[in-house]
C-alpha cells in the first residue's frame, strides 16, 4: 500500500527513519497542553498486528474472542490515559478505477488462497503453512474490531471514497498527535502529526515504530512539495497510474532496490525540458494518462482541508449519514455492493460452490428490508451484488430482483434503527420476525427468542446452513458445542493446544461458517436488533473446533450441554 517499497527503504536505510516509541510515555508527554491528544487510526491497519502474530490461529478460522479481549485490554488502557481515539474507514468504492483495482485484488488473493488450501490437502502441517504461506494469509477482517472502535473512539466513514484524503485533512484539523497507519503514502504528505507504523504495534506494551517524515524527506534531499509529488507518483501503486505504465521509466532509470529510491529522488530533482515524454515515452501524448498523471501529482501537492459534508434532501440518506451506516446507505441508494469471501474453495460441489447462493440469498433479503418502503419505485426492485459466483467466473457485477416479505411489514428504517427505548420495545417482534425471515421461511420467532442471546446469531447461522444441506449433523452439533464452550468459558482461552494438521473437511466448515455468520450478524444490524445483547462476532474458536473434530466424526460426543438449544434438528 502506498509507494512501493518506501517502508523498507526508511526502515533500513534512513538514518533515524524508524526508531522505537512508547506510546504511554508520547500521551503523557502531551499532557501540559491545553487540550487531550488525539490519535488517528486507519480502522483497517489494525487487523494486520492483531492477526500476523497468530498466524496458526487464522488457518483454523479464527480466535475471535481472544482477539476481541486483547484489543479492547489495549484501547481501554489508551482512553485511561486520556487521549482521543478517531477510527476512520472506507465507505463506498466509488471510483471506477478503485473498483477495477479492488476487482483484480480479490481475484488474485482467490488464487493464493487455493494454493493454501491445496497445501492443507496435501497435508502439510500447520507450521509450514504459517512459514511458507506467510504473505498470503488474508486478515481475517470478521475480527471485532469496529465494535471495539466505536466503544473506544469516534468511528468514521469516508463518504468521498478517498480516506487517506480525509484521515489527513481531520489530524490537521485537530493538530493530531500521530496517524496510526501502514498506508506509506501518508509519508509525503503534508501535516504536524506523527507517523506510527500499526504493523508495528505491541498491544501489551504499548510501542510501536515512528516513520520519519523529515528524516525521509531529508536524506533523499525532497524538502519541495512539488518534488515530493512527482517523487510520490513516479513510485506509487495508488490508483492514479497502473505498473505497467511505469514500467519502461523504471527500466531505463531505476537500479535494484539498493538504489531505486536514489535513482528515483535524483531523477525528481534535475531539472526536465519534457518530464511526460522522459517518463512515458511515445505514451505521453495520450490524453486520459497525462490527465491521471496530474490528478496524481494534484494528490500529493494538495494541502486538503477537512470540507462540512452539505445537509441531502433525502432525509433517510441524511440519517444514514449521521448514524454511521455505511452498508445501509449503500443499499438504500442501491450502490454495487461487493464482497469477498476468505477461504472459500470454488471448485468444491454442493460445498464452496454454494456460497454465492447462500451469500446472495441473505444480503438481497436484507436489501428487501431495507428499501421496502421503496419497492414501488422501479429502480428499488433489484440491486447489483459484485461477486464471484464461480471457480471459472471471476468477481463482476450481477443484477438480481428482489423478494420483498409478505407476511410481516418492515417498519421505516428511521424507526428500525431508533435508540428510543419505547420505539425499540414496540418493535422488537417485528424485528425479530424479519430477521427470522431473512434467514429463512421456516425459522420459528419464538424458537429463537428462546435462546440465550449471546448464542442466538450461532443458532440461525446454522440453521440455515443445514437447511441448505451443506453440513453434516455432527459438524452443526460441534459448531453450537464450540459456541457454548467460547460464550461460558469452559476451557482455556489462553493455554489451549493447537493442532499439528487441519483435517480438509474441517478446515473448509470452519471458513464457510464464518462466511455465512458475516451476513447473518449483519442482519442484526439492518433490523436493528445490533442495539440488544446479542453478539457482533462469531461466537467460535478455530483452535477448539479443530481439536474436537475428529473425535466428533467418530462419534465420540456428547449433546448434553448444548440439546436444548439444537432448534435445527429437525431441518436435516
Amino acid at each position: 500500500m502506498g509507494v512501493r517499497g518506501l517502508e523498507k527503504f526508511v526502515r533500513t536505510k534512513v538514518p533515524n527513519g524508524c526508531p522505537v516509541v512508547n506510546i504511554r510515555n508520547e500521551i503523557r508527554n502531551c499532557e501540559s497542553d491545553s487540550t487531550p491528544a488525539t490519535l488517528v487510526i486507519d480502522f483497517r491497519a489494525l487487523f494486520e498486528p492483531l492477526c500476523n502474530p497468530d498466524l496458526g490461529g487464522i488457518l483454523c478460522g479464527g480466535r475471535y474472542e481472544l482477539v476481541y479481549q486483547l484489543l479492547e485490554r489495549f484501547l481501554s488502557r489508551l482512553r485511561q490515559l486520556g487521549v482521543t481515539l478517531v477510527f476512520f474507514n472506507d465507505g463506498p468504492v466509488k471510483n471506477s478505477r478503485k473498483l477495477a483495482s479492488w476487482t483484480e485484488n480479490q481475484n488474485q488473493k482467490y488464487d493464493k488462497e487455493l494454493r493454501i488450501i491445496d497445501a492443507v490437502d496435501n497435508g502439510d502441517d500447520v507450521r509450514t503453512l504459517a512459514k511458507r504461506f506467510r504473505w498470503d494469509i488474508p486478515n481475517n477482517t470478521q475480527y471485532p474490531v469496529k465494535i471495539l472502535a466505536k466503544r473506544y473512539g469516534e468511528f468514521r466513514v469516508s463518504l468521498t471514497g478517498d480516506m487517506k484524503k480525509e484521515m489527513v485533512a481531520y489530524a490537521n484539523s485537530v493538530n493530531a498527535l500521530a496517524i496510526v497507519t501502514n498506508n506509506t503514502d501518508l509519508l509525503i504528505l503534508g501535516g504536524g502529526w506523527r507517523f506510527w507504523s500499526s504493523k508495528d504495534l505491541n498491544f501489551e506494551n504499548l510501542t510501536t515504530r515512528e516513520f520519519s517524515r523529515s528524516a525521509l524527506r531529508s536524506h533523499l534531499g525532497l524538502e519541495d512539495s512539488g518534488k515530493l509529488a512527482l517523487f510520490a507518483t513516479l513510485g506509487s501503486s495508488n490508483g492514479f497510474l497502473q505498473s505497467e505504465e511505469l514500467e519502461s521509466f523504471a527500466t531505463r532509470y531505476l537500479g535494484n532496490y539498493e538504489t531505486k529510491f536514489y535513482d528515483l529522488a535524483d531523477f525528481v530533482k534535475r531539472p526536465h525540458e519534457n518530464l511526460l515524454a522522459e517518463i512515458f515515452g511515445a505514451m505521453a501524448d495520450e490524453g486520459d494518462l497525462r490527465e491521471r498523471f496530474q490528478e496524481s501529482l494534484d494528490y500529493y501537492e494538495t494541502e486538503y482541508l477537512e470540507q462540512e459534508q452539505p445537509l441531502l434532501e433525502d432525509p433517510t440518506l441524511e440519517f444514514l449519514k449521521n448514524h454511521g451506516k455505511a452498508f445501509l446507505h449503500k443499499m438504500w441508494i442501491g450502490f454495487p455492493i461487493h464482497f469477498a469471501p476468505v477461504f472459500i474453495d470454488f471448485r468444491d460441489d454442493g460445498f464452496g460452490s454454494e456460497y454465492p447462493n447462500l451469500s446472495r440469498k441473505l444480503i438481497l433479503r436484507e436489501a428487501a428490508v431495507v428499501v421496502y418502503h421503496r419497492r414501488d419505485q422501479p429502480e428499488h426492485t433489484s440491486r447489483t451484488l459484485i461477486h464471484r459466483t464461480s471457480h471459472e467466473e471471476g468477481y463482476a457485477e450481477h443484477t438480481y430482483e428482489l423478494e420483498f416479505p409478505q407476511h410481516v411489514e418492515p417498519p421505516t428504517l428511521q424507526e428500525m434503527l431508533s435508540t428510543d427505548p419505547e420505539t425499540q420495545k414496540t418493535l422488537a417482534t417485528t424485528k425479530l420476525k424479519l430477521y427470522c425471515w431473512i434467514i429463512s421461511d421456516s425459522l420459528d420467532p419464538r424458537q429463537l427468542d428462546a435462546l440465550p442471546p449471546k448464542l442466538m446469531p450461532t443458532v440461525a447461522t446454522i440453521y440455515f446452513l443445514v437447511e441448505h444441506q451443506v453440513v453434516e449433523p455432527f459438524e452443526a452439533d460441534l459448531l453450537l458445542q464450540v459456541a457454548y464452550e467460547v460464550v461460558f468459558k469452559k476451557y482455556d482461552l489462553i493455554n489451549i493446544r493447537y493442532p499439528q494438521y487441519l483435517d480438509g473437511r474441517a478446515f473448509r466448515v470452519a471458513f464457510l461458517y464464518n462466511a455465512i455468520s458475516k451476513h447473518v450478524l449483519k442482519a442484526l444490524n439492518v433490523v436493528g436488533l445490533n442495539a440488544q445483547e446479542y453478539p457482533v462476532y462469531p461466537q467460535f474458536d478455530g483452535v477448539r473446533f479443530h481439536n474436537l473434530y475428529r473425535k466428533w466424526a467418530r462419534g465420540e460426543r456428547d449433546l448434553q450441554q448444548i440439546q436444548q438449544w439444537r432448534i435445527y434438528e429437525n431441518a436435516f
